[in-house]
């Protein structure tokens, strides 16, 4: 039976969910790796799944590859290493690993050409790596002291054994049982994406990640609305078909995103998603008034991104009085879980 996109992308993203419970138990590189070359046929299938879904996938492969220290499994551990750098979207990890891949490759070489392509390889890919690095979440100040912490003495130490093990070509088998599907590429916390099919907002995984397929998604759909919404104090941004990243009002994110990805069928649980819980000297007459009034200016605003004056794009629900989006209007988001359990502001 033939998947639909967000059927294999779910199904991807569980693969590598088991994936890395094999890899927590002793001796499991040997089903992991059967579990990746899975995902990796269904990440591959036409059409192909947008980023992050390749590049980690071949990330994960990758690793299974190198921890077999199989040399006749070199070029496709690189090929794959090669993948899982496309767009630096994992961050700066498997062009480290990439290195080490190519590093086993040169001292397999005799001293000809192919050795002097590598050293000219070498060198990009250290500078992407440095590169990369220094745009990490930690690096920039804008995660905690302790997140700091945490990427630098578990990602780290993780990381540095890892690759002595592939430089060195000593056995993997000790380090088995250390990390996680996402945390050790050190890119932050939990975000997820909501659109026209609700299943898309089953996944969560890094903002760097949220947001690279976010932006492939906007290229395969070139009529959508796009949107991020990251918890305060960054601004949440829209961006209209073909135009630029632009300022957004948290009530109007707040209120399309809930559209999109409804916690609750009750009207009146939805109108305080969106202004506020009720206290004492707030009465729902002015909450009502408050939600009309961010209605008002939503319905505005996704006129204007879709260049679609007058559409009444926002309608009620059949029977609950939820609201929903047209039909015919793709808008699609990269939300920060955080700001999505957030409570506004009165």
């Amino acid at each position: 039976m033939s998947l639909n996109l967000e059927e294999r992308r779910r199904a991807v993203e569980r693969t590598l969910e088991r994936a890395t419970d094999f890899k927590l138990l002793s001796g499991g590189t040997h089903p992991a790796r059967a579990e990746l070359e899975d995902a990796w046929e269904l990440a591959l299938q036409s059409p192909r799944l947008p980023p992050p879904w390749p590049q980690l996938v071949a990330y994960r492969l990758a690793h299974v590859l190198m921890r077999a220290n199989d040399d006749r499994q070199l070029e496709r551990a690189r090929g794959l290493f090669e993948e899982a750098t496309r767009d630096g979207i994992l961050g700066p990890m498997p062009h480290v690993y990439l290195l080490a891949t190519l590093s086993r490759l040169r001292s397999e070489l005799p001293g000809d050409a192919r050795r002097v392509e590598l050293d000219a390889r070498f060198a990009a890919v250290f500078n992407k790596a440095i590169e990369l690095t220094k745009n990490l979440p930690y690096m920039r100040g804008r995660s905690s002291e302790e997140s700091y912490e945490d990427a630098s003495i578990q990602h780290g130490i993780l990381n540095l054994l890892e690759l002595s093990a592939y430089y060195l070509k000593q056995p993997y088998v000790p380090l088995e049982g250390v990390g996680g599907a996402y945390r050790d590429l050190g890119l932050g916390d939990d975000w997820f994406l909501v659109g026209p099919d609700p299943a898309i907002a089953a996944i969560r995984y890094p903002e760097s990640l949220a947001v690279a397929e976010l932006e492939a998604r906007g290229e395969a759909n070139p009529g959508a609305v796009l949107f991020r919404w990251p918890n305060c104090p960054e601004q949440p941004t829209w961006k209209a078909p073909g135009d630029k990243w632009r300022k957004a009002s948290d009530s109007q994110i707040r209120l399309v995103a809930n559209i999109l990805k409804p916690e609750t069928r009750s009207r009146l649980s939805f109108r305080d998603r969106i202004v506020g819980e009720e206290n004492d000297r707030d009465d729902g007459v002015r909450k009502d008034a408050r939600y009309r009034k961010i209605m008002s200016r939503t319905k505005e605003k996704l006129q204007e991104l879709s260049r679609r004056p007058g559409a009444d794009l926002i309608q009620p629900g059949v029977r609950d009085d939820i609201p929903l989006l047209a039909a015919d209007l793709v808008v699609i988001g990269a939300v920060s879980d955080e700001a999505y359990k957030s409570v506004p502001a009165n």
